[in-house]
């Protein structure tokens, strides 16, 4: 399976509160570490947009990336005017309305919200337009849409709280929080992607009194695992 992790926007692009950091490298930091624990679960093709920190790829040629892929995520820190907003913003392409995939973006974005300590629900957030040229109904935001241009289903925007909160934009700056997200990232993207196997089970409640007699029936059925 492949995966394409998108850091969203260039190494300067939106600074954060304190001067110093900025969306674009955090994202990049963000990006490399959660390639690193995927890439170290040995069972993923991985690609990434930005291979260099000043790497700043068109929305278009961001979005080809998802060309093949399994999953494609973009991700960003968000922003507002009013500095106290607090919550996780997932946004997942509309033309996905698949259970599955959109519990796993609500559960992606919790896990955010838990490791950032927000203080607002995760909210899962879609936005189209009617497109004047052919009518028809579009994701808006155009890595979303050129990602599922490229033929891929699963495509989202995960914005790692705002960095126009101080508070966040604190935590988003220390790598150390940011291994912390790309680890548990990593995680819930595998179980996502790779369901662990439900086990065959072999028909005796664990407090019943198996005798030796039971146990080498067991070992020796020739349908037993």
């Amino acid at each position: 399976m492949l995966i394409a992790i998108d850091q969203g926007h260039g190494a300067t692009t939106n600074p954060y509160p304190d001067g110093i950091h900025c969306e674009g490298f955090q994202m990049y930091q963000l990006g490399y570490l959660l390639y690193q624990e995927l890439k170290a679960m040995n069972k993923y093709s991985l690609r990434c947009t930005r291979n260099k920190s000043t790497d700043d790829p068109t929305l278009a040629q961001r979005g080809s990336y998802a060309k093949g892929a399994d999953l494609f995520i973009s991700l960003h820190s968000n922003a507002a005017a009013d500095t106290s907003v607090d919550r996780i913003v997932v946004i997942p392409t509309f033309t996905n309305t698949e259970a599955t995939f959109r519990n796993f973006c609500r559960e992606l974005g919790d896990l955010v919200k838990n490791v950032l300590n927000c203080k607002g629900q995760t909210q899962i957030f879609e936005r189209t337009y009617t497109d004047v040229n052919d009518g028809l109904t579009k994701d808006y935001y155009g890595v979303i849409r050129n990602a599922v241009a490229a033929g891929c289903s699963n495509v989202l925007i995960l914005e790692h709280s705002f960095h126009t909160n101080p508070e966040k934009a604190a935590l988003l700056s220390q790598t150390g929080v940011l291994k912390i997200l790309a680890k548990k990232e990593a995680e819930k993207i595998d179980s996502w992607l790779s369901p662990a196997a439900t086990p065959s089970y072999w028909g005796r409640l664990p407090n019943a009194n198996v005798t030796y007699k039971d146990l080498w029936e067991i070992l020796h059925d020739p349908h037993a695992d």
